[in-house]
């Protein structure tokens, strides 16, 4: 049942996403926390085969946020 919530939240996103008329370009996935779960394994590719869109990064665990946003270059993301 998990799963089902998971892809039925990332439909609904996605819906969200385009009923604003955002162009959304790619997904970064994010570790909330510094043990993960199963799905940590298929999270990127679920994402992309329900929105059809890319994973452009994978953000690790991380409690400072100067650190996270030095991660990514987003300028060459866009």
């Amino acid at each position: 049942m998990e799963g089902q919530r998971r892809i039925s939240r990332i439909r609904s996103t996605s819906v969200l996403c385009r009923g604003y008329a955002l162009v959304v370009r790619g997904f970064v996935v994010s570790q909330p926390a510094l043990k993960t779960d199963a799905s940590a394994a298929t999270n990127a590719e679920t994402i992309g085969t329900v929105t059809g869109l890319r994973c452009v990064g994978v953000l690790a665990h991380c409690t400072d946020p100067a650190v996270a946003a030095r991660t990514f270059d987003l300028d060459a993301l866009l």
